[in-house]
């Protein structure tokens, strides 16, 4: 890079300098009525001066503003949507539908997000969330729904069309700002110009990756869509789950933890009373010397009748 130390030179070079920054900056803003975040407002103009030829040299063609200014935005043949299916389930074993249901996902080339799977004395009660490509969904779903008595189904879309396209103008928009400013940095200017237009290029490409990754984030919610699967155990399945042996296993466990907490109970109980035994001795000597005390009173009065 070249820096021009002729006093002459950079004062008729700023002014040209400053009225394309701010003509790329207001280019990069042309999708600026979706825009997060504006770019940060550029110092001060430098006072003008006469340098046709510099002026020339340093501002960009109506043609290209018209162009920057002008970017139809790409158009999208079909609604972009985001699906998401609720199911509700009743099976006779969980454990076999959530096997099959695991299976009908690798089948179609999706992927489990989440699985809770909650069990109790009386129900047992999986949850389960996979996404599948969306043009596979409609055929897992239908092979889900054959595990079990279907009780509940429900599906959400949410349309980002308008949303993906104004992202895509706006990221059109900033790249060809970005180059605009990177072919700027090639030119001639004072340092204090060339610092301004350094830091237009950092906002510029943050504002870039900023709308690349919620580009990335809803192209891949559209291609895969969400199933949030809840399986439950139907009574059969519990009676099933838990045969005759196993009930009687299972009760003559609860009896013998029943005589065990007794026992111990009893146990403390007798440690209690242990520890007020001073308590019961003077309770006790009390009512013998009270009763003592009645029978030789009621013997002197037999005496002296």
């Amino acid at each position: 890079m070249v820096l021009v130390n002729s006093p002459q030179v950079t004062r008729n070079s700023r002014s040209p300098l400053w009225a394309l920054l701010l003509g790329v900056a207001l280019t990069g803003c042309g999708g600026g009525s979706m825009a997060n975040k504006a770019a940060a407002p550029m110092p001060e103009a430098m006072a003008p001066a006469a340098g046709g030829q510099e002026r020339q040299a340093l501002a960009p063609n109506d043609s290209d503003l018209a162009a920057n200014a002008q970017s139809p935005p790409s158009p999208i043949a079909q609604p972009q949507l985001i699906k998401t299916v609720t199911l509700a389930l009743k099976a006779d074993s969980v454990t076999k539908a959530l096997e099959a249901t695991q299976a009908i996902v690798k089948e179609n080339q999706g992927d489990v997000i989440s699985l809770n799977d909650r069990r109790t004395d009386t129900s047992r009660i999986a949850e389960l969330q996979f996404r599948v490509p969306a043009n596979q969904l409609d055929r897992a779903v239908a092979a889900v729904t054959q595990l079990g008595y279907l009780q509940n189904r429900a599906m959400q879309a949410e349309d980002v069309t308008d949303q993906l396209v104004d992202a895509d103008a706006r990221l059109r928009n900033l790249r060809r700002t970005e180059d605009s400013l990177l072919a700027l940095l090639q030119k001639s200017g004072s340092v204090r110009d060339i610092l301004a237009v350094n830091q237009q290029v950092s906002q510029t490409r943050q504002q870039i990756e900023q709308i690349e990754a919620q580009l990335k984030n809803l192209r891949t919610r559209v291609a895969y869509s969400t199933v949030n699967l809840t399986i439950e155990q139907s009574v059969a399945g519990l009676a099933d789950a838990n045969p005759i042996t196993a009930q009687l296993a299972e009760t003559w466990g609860k009896a013998t933890q029943s005589v065990g907490q007794v026992t111990i109970g009893l146990l403390q109980i007798t440690l209690w009373l242990l520890a007020y035994t001073p308590y019961w001795l003077l309770f006790g000597l009390g009512i013998w010397a009270m009763r003592r005390w009645a029978l030789r009173r009621a013997q002197n009065q037999s005496a002296n009748h």
